[in-house]
Protein backbone atom coordinates (compact mmCIF):
# COMPACT_ATOMS: atom_id res chain seq x y z
CA UNK A 1 0.00 0.00 0.00
CA UNK A 2 1.08 3.50 -0.50
CA UNK A 3 0.08 6.59 1.48
CA UNK A 4 1.45 10.08 1.58
CA UNK A 5 -0.04 12.72 3.81
CA UNK A 6 0.05 15.88 1.93
CA UNK A 7 1.58 13.49 -0.82
CA UNK A 8 0.33 9.69 -0.55
CA UNK A 9 0.77 6.13 0.79
CA UNK A 10 1.22 3.44 -1.70
CA UNK A 11 0.08 -0.27 -0.58
CA UNK A 12 2.89 -2.94 -2.18
CA UNK A 13 0.49 -5.91 -1.22
CA UNK A 14 -0.91 -9.23 -2.76
CA UNK A 15 -4.15 -8.48 -1.71
CA UNK A 16 -6.30 -5.01 -2.29
CA UNK A 17 -7.69 -5.42 1.65
CA UNK A 18 -5.74 -3.28 3.00
CA UNK A 19 -6.00 -0.06 1.00
CA UNK A 20 -9.98 -0.58 1.21
CA UNK A 21 -9.46 -0.63 4.65
CA UNK A 22 -7.48 2.66 4.65
CA UNK A 23 -9.72 4.58 2.25
CA UNK A 24 -12.83 3.34 4.26
CA UNK A 25 -11.22 4.28 7.30
CA UNK A 26 -9.08 7.50 7.31
CA UNK A 27 -12.11 9.57 5.87
CA UNK A 28 -14.10 8.89 8.75
CA UNK A 29 -11.52 9.99 10.98
CA UNK A 30 -10.28 12.91 8.82
CA UNK A 31 -12.55 13.77 6.18
CA UNK A 32 -10.55 17.13 5.10
CA UNK A 33 -7.50 14.59 4.52
CA UNK A 34 -5.56 15.50 2.28
CA UNK A 35 -4.18 11.32 2.02
CA UNK A 36 -3.68 9.74 -1.35
CA UNK A 37 -3.51 5.55 -0.75
CA UNK A 38 -2.94 3.32 -3.68
CA UNK A 39 -2.22 -0.39 -4.23
CA UNK A 40 0.47 -2.20 -6.22
CA UNK A 41 1.58 -5.41 -6.81
CA UNK A 42 5.20 -6.76 -7.35
CA UNK A 43 5.41 -8.92 -10.21
CA UNK A 44 3.03 -11.58 -9.03
CA UNK A 45 5.77 -13.85 -8.63
CA UNK A 46 7.68 -13.40 -12.22
CA UNK A 47 10.80 -12.38 -12.18
CA UNK A 48 12.31 -9.65 -13.08
CA UNK A 49 8.99 -7.55 -13.39
CA UNK A 50 10.50 -4.17 -12.60
CA UNK A 51 12.97 -4.55 -15.36
CA UNK A 52 12.55 -2.88 -19.02
CA UNK A 53 10.09 -5.10 -20.70
CA UNK A 54 8.66 -6.74 -17.54
CA UNK A 55 5.51 -7.43 -16.66
CA UNK A 56 3.08 -8.34 -13.86
CA UNK A 57 1.06 -11.83 -14.17
CA UNK A 58 -2.20 -9.64 -13.10
CA UNK A 59 -1.62 -6.35 -14.74
CA UNK A 60 -4.76 -4.98 -15.65
CA UNK A 61 -6.88 -7.94 -13.79
CA UNK A 62 -10.16 -6.69 -11.65
CA UNK A 63 -9.92 -7.84 -7.86
CA UNK A 64 -10.85 -10.88 -7.11
CA UNK A 65 -14.90 -11.94 -7.50
CA UNK A 66 -14.85 -13.16 -4.26
CA UNK A 67 -13.88 -9.90 -2.86
CA UNK A 68 -15.47 -7.62 -5.48
CA UNK A 69 -18.50 -9.73 -3.84
CA UNK A 70 -17.40 -9.23 -0.24
CA UNK A 71 -16.74 -5.59 -0.75
CA UNK A 72 -19.90 -5.22 -2.27
CA UNK A 73 -22.22 -6.34 0.83
CA UNK A 74 -20.53 -3.72 2.86
CA UNK A 75 -20.82 -1.31 0.52
CA UNK A 76 -18.18 -0.90 -1.56
CA UNK A 77 -17.30 -1.02 -5.30
CA UNK A 78 -14.59 -1.92 -6.29
CA UNK A 79 -13.61 -0.62 -10.00
CA UNK A 80 -9.79 -0.69 -9.52
CA UNK A 81 -7.52 -3.01 -11.60
CA UNK A 82 -3.90 -4.06 -10.71
CA UNK A 83 -0.89 -2.83 -11.23
CA UNK A 84 3.00 -3.25 -10.28
CA UNK A 85 5.09 -1.03 -8.34
CA UNK A 86 6.55 2.10 -10.93
CA UNK A 87 9.62 3.63 -9.69
CA UNK A 88 7.77 6.98 -9.33
CA UNK A 89 5.87 5.49 -6.74
CA UNK A 90 9.26 5.40 -4.45
CA UNK A 91 9.50 9.07 -4.69
CA UNK A 92 5.75 9.89 -4.98
CA UNK A 93 4.47 7.92 -1.66
CA UNK A 94 5.48 9.19 1.93
CA UNK A 95 5.03 5.10 2.96
CA UNK A 96 5.58 2.17 1.24
CA UNK A 97 3.41 -0.14 3.59
CA UNK A 98 4.71 -4.29 2.50
CA UNK A 99 2.65 -7.29 3.49
CA UNK A 100 5.64 -9.12 4.54
CA UNK A 101 8.82 -10.05 4.36
CA UNK A 102 8.82 -11.11 0.76
CA UNK A 103 6.79 -8.68 -0.63
CA UNK A 104 9.48 -6.20 1.11
CA UNK A 105 12.30 -8.46 -0.61
CA UNK A 106 10.89 -7.77 -4.08
CA UNK A 107 10.14 -4.27 -3.34
CA UNK A 108 13.70 -3.55 -2.45
CA UNK A 109 15.41 -5.66 -5.88
CA UNK A 110 13.24 -3.34 -7.81
CA UNK A 111 14.26 0.05 -6.04
CA UNK A 112 17.73 -1.21 -6.15
CA UNK A 113 17.27 -1.94 -9.87
CA UNK A 114 15.50 1.61 -10.35
CA UNK A 115 18.24 2.98 -8.08
CA UNK A 116 16.05 4.16 -5.12
CA UNK A 117 17.30 1.84 -2.17
CA UNK A 118 18.15 4.48 0.26
CA UNK A 119 14.75 6.08 -0.68
CA UNK A 120 12.65 2.90 -0.42
CA UNK A 121 14.42 1.78 3.00
CA UNK A 122 13.36 5.03 4.43
CA UNK A 123 9.64 4.48 3.21
CA UNK A 124 9.02 0.60 3.88
CA UNK A 125 7.13 -0.30 6.62
CA UNK A 126 5.12 -4.13 7.33
CA UNK A 127 1.60 -3.72 7.61
CA UNK A 128 2.55 -6.19 11.23
CA UNK A 129 4.34 -2.88 12.22
CA UNK A 130 0.49 -1.25 13.04
CA UNK A 131 -0.70 -4.74 14.63
CA UNK A 132 -2.18 -4.17 17.76
CA UNK A 133 -2.99 -7.78 18.54
CA UNK A 134 -0.77 -10.80 17.11
CA UNK A 135 2.42 -8.44 17.70
CA UNK A 136 4.69 -11.62 17.14
CA UNK A 137 3.39 -11.56 13.22
CA UNK A 138 5.47 -11.19 10.14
Amino acid sequence: MLFTAGTPPLISARHLQPALIFCILIPKFSPASHIHIDSCGTGGGNPGWYQKGGWSYHEGDMADSRMRAAASKRGIDITSRSRPLKAEDIDFFDFLICMDGANKSAVMEAADYWGKTQTAAKKIRLMTEYCTINKGAR
